[in-house]
């Protein structure tokens, strides 16, 4: 009778395990979860009182805890989770992807493992997802998961994660002029597409796009145009972007901070190099020196005072650029402190910057459509300065 029962049991149990179903259960994120991209130490700074992101860096002990290196300035990405119960030498999964909870034309990710991570999401956006399992003999469904939902959060910075590049970010999401926000995906700042020239000028520096970096410079930035900073020796007078043909290229050589920003030179050599971003054709843009930090750096400050960010936005963009090498304070408080000779103490910043602009040489025109460009409206109130 034991053996019996054994035996029968053994049956049961084989023959459960041949017939039942695949199963696939979502672990993270969480249903309906708001969730970051970001490093967990990009998010604490970015959570911090200014106060304390300033005491942050003059305390050498705790910047020497940043990652800084290439990846260091990347985000991590939204990471995601499944189980799935059956055998899985017999299966492939899938990711579906979608802005709805039907996942019509959803994005399908092949080839998924059971935990990955995805990169460059809109902040602010609610995506829906699902799993699904395939026979590796013919291909079928065997199994889908429910589908859920999360959001990504959107804390008015955005990282950017281009594989072997470094410092990328994005402008938008910050609050500027008359309520309104940069949007995300108009204009970008890095370090270089390619490396400096190794031979004092002669040949232009190697591309470090990848096969995969260059695809979502194609497709997920969708950038038309790229503003190189560096000088002729670095960029060994390049005709065309690292990104291919379908990306202008524009070499416009500039120095960086105060003491050359406001000076003669400085002030028409930014003036030069801002025309071009008075172009709508050359959006979405990027702008970039070889670290993304100093002549970067400088061009962002303008740019960002010029549509009326805060000064905290400002010098904590700059800042921003320590996960890939170190930056301090010092440097963008000359520059704004250099911009306060354009205009009262109490004015906003966007109206110094306005009027040093138009001492660069920059007509009224260009300045509002380096704005309008900028933030993709021209539904906001022309300044005093530019009436």
């Amino acid at each position: 009778m034991k053996r019996f029962s054994f035996v029968a049991a053994l049956f049961l149990t084989c023959a459960f395990a041949l017939f039942a179903e695949d199963k696939i259960t979502l672990v993270r994120p969480l249903d309906k979860a708001v969730v970051s991209p970001l490093r967990a130490i990009q998010q604490v700074v970015l959570r911090l009182p200014m106060e304390q992101v300033e005491a942050f860096w003059q305390d050498s002990r705790l910047l020497d805890q940043l990652p800084m290196d290439k990846n260091g300035s990347m985000p991590t990405g939204v990471a995601f989770r499944f189980s799935f119960d059956g055998d899985r030498d017999k299966v492939k999964f899938q990711v579906c992807l979608g802005d709805n909870p039907e996942l019509t034309d959803a994005r399908i990710l092949a080839n998924a493992s059971r935990n990955f991570n995805l990169q460059n999401l809109e902040p602010g956006k609610t995506y829906y997802w699902k799993i699904q399992s395939l026979s590796r003999a013919d291909n079928s469904l065997t199994a889908e998961s429910a589908v859920h939902s999360f959001t990504v959060e959107d804390c008015g910075w955005r990282v950017m994660y281009v594989p072997d590049m470094w410092n990328v970010r994005d402008l938008g999401g910050k609050q500027v002029m008359n309520g309104l926000r940069i949007p995300y995906g108009r204009v970008y700042r890095s370090g270089g597409l390619n490396n400096n020239s190794n031979d004092g000028g002669k040949t232009p520096g190697k591309c470090v796009l990848t096969e995969e970096g260059q695809k979502i410079v194609r497709n997920v930035m969708k950038l038309r145009c790229e503003v190189d900073l560096r000088s002729d020796v670095e960029t060994a007078k390049m005709a065309e972007s690292p990104a291919g043909p379908a990306v202008k290229y524009i070499h416009a050589a500039v120095g960086a901070y105060a003491n050359y920003l406001y000076s003669e030179k400085g002030m028409v050599a930014y003036r030069d190099m801002l025309r071009n971003f008075a172009d709508p054709e050359n959006y979405p843009l990027i702008f970039h020196c070889i670290a993304g930090a100093d002549r970067t750096g400088t061009t962002a400050f303008l740019l960002e005072a010029l549509v009326g960010c805060s000064r905290d936005d400002i010098r904590l963009d700059y800042v921003l650029t320590s996960f890939h090498d170190i930056r301090r304070f010092n440097r963008v408080d000359e520059l704004l402190a250099g911009l306060e000779k354009y205009g009262e103490a109490e004015e906003p910043l966007q109206y110094k910057a306005e009027r040093f602009l138009l001492a660069c040489g920059l007509a009224k025109e260009e300045i509002l459509a380096i704005q309008r460009n900028i933030l993709g409206t021209d539904a906001f109130p022309v300044s005093p300065v530019l009436k």
